[in-house]
């Protein structure tokens, strides 16, 4: 619980700076007649906006609740702009200031200067949000086309789609699940696999859940649909993304289980199956929670334990963790999601430096690891420098 009171001392902190910094953008842009009520009015509408990221999480569940933390959502995706654009300035105007000592066109230039900064923190800011409102709407399909060198029973190749980070709920509505499904439907897979993070949290951000699992279930595949769970989708309380539920107070929602069904899911648990007697998919629990409370999980090994290791082993996870150990296990390629592939700068920058794969395509040992940015945003509805995806994965046996 510490992390969430040092995360809102951060929050409170930056909001201040930057609303103090604001204020002198604002000033230095605006007569000086005006620029007193301009900055009340914004100073109120920040503050006001900010506010909502803490009441998303902390008022009673109901449409006011769903309705604010929506808005919170669009909210903070300007914010982590206005914020990150204002520390770069500061830093450059710091560093201009420094350079222009002793000149003697110092107090014009740096006017001047201080004028066009206070116009690019602002226009960078709302420019970057709207690119990545917009662009996060649009789902791309990735072509990945690889080689498994085991025998698959009669079949010469596999065409796998892979999904995940969904986030039903606050991030994707009715049509843009019905654009992904199109997508979907349009590769004619044979398989459909969605590596978890279904659901964003909380079951009732659904509007229209049994219309939602209708479309989802619209999806057209050989040999079905084949699912895990992620991290999020358990039911806790978020404020600005991070957890206030207690991690023993995490647990998978009843109603979660039957949407599942009714979307035509076939979960896997820490469990395996055998497809037509050709290929295994195995499911792994999230590695964070479990559904139950707990972040329990067997060892991919356990769940390897006993399979006939001469057929391919598609090991399905959400999180692209423990690489090098599932390779070592036997598993020919691990699918994931989860990273959103920092979803949007400069995450995005971050992101490789926490995950040994934190998007798209790497070989580890004889193992093809595979992780999808994801259909659904996570936090700020937006993304820039990532795509929308699904993954179209044509894999190819020896026989």
């Amino acid at each position: 619980m510490w992390f969430i009171w040092f995360m809102l001392v951060v929050y409170i902190l930056l909001t201040a700076y930057t609303l103090w910094r604001s204020i002198h953008y604002i000033r230095r842009l605006s007569t000086k007649h005006d620029y007193k009520l301009i900055c009340i009015i914004y100073g109120l509408l920040f503050i006001g906006c900010c506010s909502t990221i803490l009441l998303g999480g902390l008022l009673p569940y109901g449409a006011a609740r769903i309705a604010i933390h929506k808005f919170s959502n669009y909210w903070l995706g300007f914010y982590v702009y206005i914020v990150f654009f204002t520390l770069v300035a500061d830093v450059l105007s710091l560093i201009v200031k420094l350079a222009y000592r002793g000149s003697s066109k110092y107090k014009k230039d740096i006017s001047v200067i201080a004028r066009f900064t206070s116009i690019a923190v602002f226009a960078l800011s709302i420019s970057f949000t709207a690119y990545g409102l917009i662009h996060a709407d649009n789902i791309f399909t990735s072509l990945y086309d690889l080689e498994v060198d085991k025998e698959a029973g009669s079949i010469d190749e596999l065409d796998i789609v892979l999904i995940a980070d969904l986030h039903l709920g606050y991030s994707i509505d009715a049509d843009m699940l019905t654009q992904m499904v199109e997508r979907v439907n349009d590769c004619n897979p044979d398989i459909i696999l969605v590596a978890g993070d279904i659901i964003d949290n909380e079951y009732e951000a659904m509007s229209d859940p049994d219309h939602i699992a209708s479309i989802l279930s619209s999806m057209k595949s050989k040999y079905g649909t084949y699912a895990v769970y992620g991290n999020h989708d358990v039911a806790e309380a978020l404020i600005g993304g991070f957890s206030i539920t207690p991690e023993e107070q995490a647990l998978r929602d009843p109603r979660v289980e039957a949407f599942m069904s009714k979307a035509g899911f076939t979960m896997l648990e820490d469990d395996s199956v055998l497809i037509d007697d050709k290929f295994y998919i195995v499911g792994r629990l999230d590695g964070e929670k479990a559904g139950d409370g707990t972040n329990n999980r067997l060892e991919t090994k356990e769940l390897l334990a006993g399979l006939d290791k001469s057929r391919p082993v598609f090991l399905l996870s959400h999180e692209p963790d423990e690489l090098a150990e599932n390779a070592a296990a036997g598993v020919d390629m691990q699918l994931s999601g989860h990273t959103h592939a920092g979803q949007f700068f400069p995450l995005t920058v971050t992101s490789p430096l926490v995950w040994e794969n934190s998007w798209g395509y790497l070989k580890v040992g004889n193992m093809h690891s595979l992780v999808t940015s994801g259909v659904g945003v996570y936090g700020p509805d937006m993304r820039v420098m990532t795509d929308s995806e699904i993954m179209h994965i044509t894999v190819h046996f020896t026989r």
